[in-house]
């Protein structure tokens, strides 16, 4: 049988049956061997000044309630309902933080080196976010932050920062049928792009803190997707069926998918089908406007071809 796959050159990693591309992803940035091995662990404190929240850590080993490798598939949380190792594949996830409160945070970070042959590079990571929800100001919140710097100048890349907070844009808290006062996000992916970086040394940085009043808790699952890469497969298409699948990255508000000249809006949604396939070598743009506050708009470009 011959299989044809729709490429995208945009900058990130996706999944879409089965296929990917694996490309010199660091060695256990997705904790598959079941322990926190190339990984830095902190734990620390949060606080505010003016309307600035502060997340202050110091280095720590794995600390028991504080980074929790999670392996046990059938275990859910008690306020989502959803499990505590990432479904989407794997079999070993991360929690940090816990559900005491008293301004406690934590945090873990790995260090790599971009391919020097990549141009494009990215990678998905997906996270679950279990947060009391007090009636304080957005900077005094629980959160979820993620953060990549380029090392040599310590500068953050752009558009890979993000503060998670129950009050934030991003839709998708529910509130949880255990305790009135939580909200919780069940797992959701989101893309990091690290184009035009490559030889660099990178650091990725996730955090969690409690309400900085000292009264509430934040914690939050975390897990890496295992590939890492620059070209990568967005659809699948086999020459006996009678249509094809775009996929666009995950993680942002909106999406317009045009045709090669930008003069036809063929979709509006992540994933959109076309029937009939169009021709081998289609070129395909989409256009990404992120949530408010949670990156920047950008545009992936797919072509249709045959492996």
């Amino acid at each position: 049988m011959k299989y044809c796959l729709l490429t995208a050159n945009a900058f990130f990693i996706l999944f879409f049956s089965g296929f990917s591309q694996n490309l010199n992803c660091p060695p256990n940035i997705d904790f598959e061997l079941g322990n926190f091995s190339n990984w830095d662990c902190f734990t620390g404190n949060t606080s505010y000044s003016g309307t600035t929240n502060y997340i202050t850590l110091v280095s720590s080993p794995p600390t028991a309630s504080r980074h929790e490798l999670m392996t046990n598939a059938a275990t859910i949380d008690p306020y989502g309902g959803f499990p505590t190792v990432c479904p989407y594949g794997g079999t070993s996830s991360v929690k940090l933080g816990n559900q005491n409160s008293g301004n406690q945070a934590e945090g873990i970070a790995y260090t790599f080196q971009i391919p020097p042959s990549a141009d494009t590079f990215s990678l998905t990571y997906y996270y679950a976010v279990v947060f009391e929800v007090p009636s304080h100001l957005p900077h005094q919140q629980p959160r979820f932050r993620v953060s990549a710097y380029d090392v040599l100048t310590g500068n953050v890349i752009n558009c890979a920062s993000y503060d998670y907070v129950s009050s934030g844009a991003i839709p998708g808290f529910l509130n949880s049928t255990l305790n009135s006062s939580v909200k919780y996000k069940a797992w959701t992916p989101a893309s990091i792009d690290f184009s035009g970086l490559a030889g660099r040394q990178v650091r990725l940085e996730f955090k969690t803190a409690d309400c900085t009043e000292g009264g509430h808790f934040g914690y939050a699952y975390l897990d890496v997707a295992t590939g890492c890469g620059g070209v990568i497969a967005a659809g699948a298409y086999c020459v006996s069926t009678n249509s094809v699948t775009l996929n666009a990255p995950f993680g942002f508000q909106t999406y317009n998918w045009y045709d090669n000249t930008y003069s036809t809006l063929i979709g509006t949604t992540r994933t959109v089908t076309l029937s009939p396939p169009p021709p081998l070598n289609s070129l395909f743009h989409v256009d990404m406007i992120p949530y408010p506050g949670y990156g920047c708009r950008d545009t992936a470009h797919a072509v249709l071809t045959v492996l």
